[in-house]
Order: structure tokens, then C-alpha cells, then sequence
């Protein structure tokens, strides 16, 4: 099941994953946390800075998110249709 949109009666919208989605959603944000540097006590970003830059001849890849407001913001049948194939092409 794909993620749905209910919009309550005050206009409010809410998004419903399904369960095999919101156990992965859960596990990665157990997993990503204790990195998340917005949180207070974590270093702000001058310390996120320091640490990607010492990291970076270890990763392929960062990940940076902001995702207030962001979902909303998503066409979800063109992001599926990326993903779908661009895991096909990883197989």
C-alpha cells in the first residue's frame, strides 16, 4: 500500500504509511538520531561541517535532509516511478 493522504475536516492533511513502510521509517530513524545534528547537544553545524569533511574520503555518499514541509512538496507518483526504476537497475 503507498503512502495516503487524508485530509481531515479542519484541512489538515495526514499521512498514512503503510505498516511495512513505518517499520522501515522507524528503523532508520532509530538508526539515524544519534547523527542528527539538529538536535540540541548534537554540535550545530559548524561541528556537522567539521565531521563531513573529516568523513568524506570514507563515503560515497552524504545524505542531507530538511524535511519540514518537505513530503507535501513531493510528487508522489514521479518519485515512485524514479525509485522503482532505479531499483530495477540495481538489481
Amino acid at each position: 500500500m503507498p503512502l495516503s493522504v487524508v485530509t481531515k475536516a479542519d484541512g489538515e492533511s495526514i499521512h498514512l504509511w503503510s505498516s511495512q513502510d513505518a517499520l522501515v521509517l522507524k528503523m532508520l530513524a532509530i538508526a539515524l538520531s544519534p547523527r542528527c545534528t539538529h538536535i540540541k547537544g548534537h554540535g550545530g553545524l559548524k561541528s556537522t561541517v567539521s565531521d563531513l569533511h573529516a568523513a568524506l574520503p570514507d563515503y560515497s555518499y552524504v545524505l542531507k535532509t530538511d524535511v519540514k514541509g518537505y513530503y507535501e512538496s513531493i510528487d508522489h507518483t514521479i518519485l515512485l516511478t524514479r525509485l522503482s526504476g532505479a531499483c530495477k537497475s540495481n538489481l
